[in-house]
């Protein structure tokens, strides 16, 4: 399956907000399939979802204990697809769904970081199962 020659531009939406309750809780509420993903820092939990159909990832995480910034956030909702449209869609549904509010703009050095998340975009775009197992961390 390669969906680049009707699809050209890969567009990545992170937004960061905070919320009080531990993610693990939280993330029952949204009606999307996410998994938790051992990938990234100690102090950080974090989940994944890939919809082969509509084709986007979205990744969510949370900073255990303190914020991750001075402007507050500790949660961190990252959509990346073909469509800006849809990437808004989605973090609009998620904030509803679960009810963190997601208002706070990242600082320009992490939506540059945020943005290498195309590159795990590019790769279950064309491997989904492959791709989860790597991101859920269950490889064997």
């Amino acid at each position: 399956m390669v969906y680049f020659a009707k699809h050209s531009k890969i567009n990545t939406l992170s937004i960061g907000g905070f919320n009080p309750a531990p993610l693990e809780e939280v993330i029952t509420m949204s009606t999307e399939s996410f998994e938790h993903s051992p990938i990234g820092m100690r102090e950080t939990l974090k989940y994944v979802t890939f919809n082969q159909e509509e084709l986007y990832l979205m990744i969510v995480s949370q900073r255990i204990g303190r914020p991750m910034h001075s402007l507050g956030y500790n949660v961190i909702l990252s959509t990346t697809s073909y469509s800006d449209e849809l990437n808004l869609a989605l973090t609009r549904k998620f904030t509803e769904e679960t009810g963190i509010r997601l208002d706070i703009q990242l600082p320009a050095n992490m939506q540059r970081m945020m943005q290498r998340i195309e590159l795990t975009f590019r790769v279950a775009a064309e491997h989904p199962e492959e791709a989860m197992r790597i991101l859920t961390g269950k490889t064997s």
